[in-house]
């Protein structure tokens, strides 16, 4: 199908359907985990790219993985003690998983960049929309950092729930040095963070990233031709 979209988003979502509800499905989701989510192919080609890819991929899968785990508890049960911990952004293991997965973002990206500017391998083709989009999501993760800092100096948080935050106390206390009164400026930072993220999501099909819902589909759609 090439001439209509709504056709071809039809045809799509009913060989997928067809996919899930067969036979092939277990086997369909081990390939789906082997080779999607822990990207078995790309390790048998290069430790060092699979672990440059895992640690941005992962984590940010992470992340959106917790997300949506937390949305659909808030949706069950929104007093249960669980939600609570998971909407709570001091909790400690909310606030140094968030941390530890930003640094393994900002490690990755700085390892990709390291990659492209000076080692410069011949599989590697430094193309603008690709820097583009590690920009985006270094920025987005700095950025975050930032924030965390300043809703940790602006709320007076103590230091011994703060510390969990192993990035974001250090950062409020740089940001200290600058005064207290953050209150006026956090509402900026958080806009500011919330447009790079909606920027990013924009950015998605217009570059190599889109391959986040291509190879998924792909692998599916490879099972229903088979």
């Amino acid at each position: 199908e090439s001439e209509s979209l709504h056709r071809k988003i039809s045809l799509t979502s009913e060989s997928i359907w067809q996919v899930i509800f067969s036979r092939d499905f277990f086997t369909i989701l081990k390939t789906f985990v082997l080779d999607v989510i822990l990207q078995r192919r790309l390790l048998q080609e290069s430790v060092k790219r699979w672990a440059i890819h895992s640690l941005i991929y992962l984590s940010i899968l992470f992340r959106f993985s917790l997300a949506v785990f937390t949305f659909f508890a808030y949706e069950i049960s929104p007093d249960s003690t669980l939600t609570m911990a998971l909407i709570n952004k001091n909790n400690g293991f909310i606030a140094f998983v968030n941390d530890l997965t930003g640094i393994f973002i900002i490690l990755g990206i700085l390892w990709a960049l390291v990659q492209r500017v000076i080692v410069k391998p011949p599989h590697v083709i430094s193309e603008i929309r690709d820097n583009l989009a590690l920009a985006i999501i270094g920025l987005l993760v700095i950025l975050g950092f930032v924030l965390e800092g300043a809703r940790i100096l602006m709320t007076g948080i103590p230091a011994h729930v703060s510390l969990y935050a192993f990035i974001g106390y250090p950062v409020a206390q740089l940001l200290s040095l600058f005064g207290d009164n953050w209150t006026h400026v956090y509402p900026y930072l958080w806009y500011a963070h919330a447009g790079l993220g909606a920027l990013l999501v924009a950015y998605l099909p217009f570059g190599k990233m889109r391959h986040i819902f291509n190879t998924p589909l792909t692998l599916v759609l490879n099972y229903k031709v088979k």
